[in-house]
């Protein structure tokens, strides 16, 4: 268990927790609980295209948490937000109107024709 003294610049440190429990209820010390992690939010959004097909997507990141999306649809920049640092933010409007126009010129690549196996074919031994 992480305890701390109470003393003017204690350190915390671990002790068996019944040993910690003893030095907590004499007084000489109290449970240690970690500041939490501040962040500060730092989104960036971009726009961009997959290789495969040239369908358009949204992409986000932070650098403060690490965390990163990308996001496509009809309607993923009036439908879809990006979580991060404990903080929701929505897409800006200068990418959603971009990510509009790229939607609407963008023609989905066509399918490739289905293969059938060939049947009654013998490989010679």
């Amino acid at each position: 268990m992480k305890i701390i003294n109470l003393l003017p610049n204690a350190q915390p440190y671990d002790l068996p927790k019944q040993q910690a429990e003893g030095m907590i209820a004499a007084g000489i010390a109290k449970a240690y609980v970690a500041p939490a992690r501040k962040f500060n939010p730092n989104a960036k959004f971009g726009l961009n295209r997959y290789q495969y097909d040239g369908q358009p997507y949204i992409i986000a990141s932070c650098s403060s948490c690490g965390n990163s999306t990308h996001m496509y649809g009809p309607t993923a920049h009036t439908t879809q937000v990006f979580r991060h640092c404990g903080v929701t933010d929505r897409i800006p409007q200068d990418i959603a109107a971009e990510y509009e126009r790229a939607r609407e010129q963008w023609k989905p690549k066509p399918e490739a024709p289905s293969r059938t196996p060939m049947t009654g074919f013998v490989i010679p031994i």
